[in-house]
């Protein structure tokens, strides 16, 4: 069985269950450098969530701008948007 090495890099799932034990718990947390970068890493990502609107003029293929968007493209938004919000589906 391997054991983690020390310089391994701690998962978001495993920080994100320590902080939520340590609000509960009502205590301070203390993270080090190299969790804190993580940490922050996650939360800018987390705050530059696009809009939808946003998305969709990502991946539209269409050469001009529509003047409306398309359904396939609203629908591929919709699920990529939903991914952004924390569902797993996507559906």
């Amino acid at each position: 069985m391997k054991t983690p090495s020390a310089n391994a890099r701690p998962s978001l799932a495993a920080i994100a269950r320590r902080l939520e034990v340590a609000f509960r718990a009502d205590r301070t947390v203390t993270l080090k450098p190299q969790t804190a970068l993580v940490v922050a890493v996650a939360v800018r990502a987390f705050a530059v969530q696009p809009t939808r609107d946003e998305v969709v003029r990502l991946i539209c293929n269409q050469k001009a701008p529509c003047e409306g968007f398309c359904y396939p493209c609203i629908a591929l938004a919709n699920r990529i948007s939903q991914l952004y919000a924390g569902e797993r589906d996507g559906r």
